[in-house]
């Protein structure tokens, strides 16, 4: 049984201004900042909830029960509507438990062990196609946010060891699928991954957890390779921002290292010519680097707090809740500290009438 203050899970809508996490005692809206409640469901509507996604700031979102010992079964994804005040849609899916969903203004994401079940996302969910995939245990899968008709890239491990493959779910059909590209990322397996909101940039961390890689999407080329650290470790999380200007990652040597993916022309055109002269290797360095004991579970960017420092956020499996302004330069300082579980029961508190 999980522990009243454990998270299960975390998930940051499209601009990272509001973040779902599921629980024991329920699922919580947030918003990221200021820190605010935005909706709490109690364990009596949504049982012990393993999994919460919620669909950009919209009064939608979509959760998963923890099985049997709970109200929903494991394999079922349950759509509630804060308006209407209840589920107004279930999809249950065979062939075990569901591990991971994604979810945008047209396309739900359904990932098992096995498979991937793509739905079209509206009035109701069709099922448009189920691909059979490689063995993915943990769920690893990531969906960009565009909402332009340019196409949503849907990520996740491919067949081959270390490979990921990339499918536009826009364009899947019911009658036939589309072959996605694969990316030879890692020559170990792939332990995390991300795709930026444009749907241009994919990002790795394999098992080692020692180099992530950035590719080109449209190219499969390697763009930069950021350096984490010389010791293997167990990644648990890869964000990029929502402009794809910086790039995050935790794991569990307790840091979240910060990579400044645009850099400006001054600091490109320097370290090129270092580049050129052997200086320096290929491999990029974290701009900031920031220490937090718990582990990480779901990071989230912020717009600038000045004209030279921005803001980051971590929500932490023992349901801490983090922000810190960084610079380039390496400074960084905390800003917000907050217990959010306990801060949704207060808002629950207060509201109850006398």
């Amino acid at each position: 049984m999980a522990t009243p203050s454990k998270i299960n899970h975390c998930c940051f809508n499209s601009q990272q201004d509001a973040f779902c996490v599921a629980a024991a005692c329920g699922i919580r809206i947030f918003n990221t900042n200021p820190l605010v409640l935005l909706k709490a469901l109690e364990n009596d509507v949504t049982g012990r909830a393993r999994i919460g996604t919620v669909l950009h700031r919209s009064n939608v979102f979509v959760f998963v029960g923890a099985g049997s010992s709970t109200k929903y079964s494991n394999n079922t994804a349950l759509i509630y509507d804060t308006k209407q005040k209840e589920i107004v849609f279930e999809v249950t899916v065979p062939g075990g438990p569901i591990l991971n969903v994604l979810l945008s203004y047209s396309r739900l994401i359904i990932v098992q062990k096995t498979k991937i079940h793509i739905f079209a996302f509206g009035n109701n969910c069709r099922l448009i196609r189920s691909e059979d995939i490689r063995a993915n245990p943990t769920g690893l899968a990531s969906l960009s946010s565009n909402n332009d008709g340019s196409g949503q890239m849907l990520a996740y491990p491919g067949f081959k060891v270390g490979s990921v493959r990339i499918m536009d779910v826009t364009a899947v059909t019911e009658k036939e699928s589309i072959s996605p590209n694969s990316i030879d990322a890692h020559l170990s397996e792939v332990a995390e991954l991300a795709v930026n909101n444009q749907g241009t940039l994919l990002a790795t961390g394999s098992i080692k957890g020692t180099v992530i890689r950035v590719f080109d999407i449209r190219t499969r080329r390697c763009l930069l390779e950021c350096r984490r650290g010389s010791d293997n470790c167990t990644l648990h999380c890869l964000q990029f921002s929502p402009c794809s200007s910086f790039l995050a990652c935790s794991s569990d040597k307790g840091t979240i290292h910060i990579f400044a993916i645009r850099e400006n022309d001054h600091a490109a055109s320097k370290q090129g010519f270092l580049q050129q002269v052997g200086l320096v290797k290929g491999e990029k360095r974290s701009c900031a680097q920031i220490a937090i004991e718990p582990k990480v579970i779901g990071i989230g960017f912020l717009a600038a707090t000045s004209s030279t420092m921005q803001s980051i956020v971590a929500v932490c499996e023992d349901g801490t809740f983090h922000r810190f302004a960084f610079n380039t330069e390496g400074q960084t300082t905390r800003e917000c500290y907050e217990l959010l579980l306990q801060l949704a029961e207060e808002q629950l508190f207060w509201s109850k009438p006398l």
